[in-house]
């Protein structure tokens, strides 16, 4: 995810010369970034459960 940030990133020097290419493929990083990351959230929440069984409240 990070690399991605930093290539999408990277395209913005591109961008403000007016590139089509290097829009689109900013726009393509960064929906991939989102489609990752919103694939991490099961795992997560998976994980938020487990903690929460395990943990004693006050």
């Amino acid at each position: 995810i990070t690399v991605l940030w930093a290539a999408a990133a990277a395209l913005v020097p591109s961008m403000q010369k007016g590139s089509e290419t290097a829009r689109n493929l900013h726009i393509a990083l960064n929906a991939l970034n989102v489609v990752l990351f919103v694939w991490q959230i099961p795992t997560g929440i998976e994980i938020v459960y487990k903690v929460f069984e395990f943990t004693t409240w006050p």
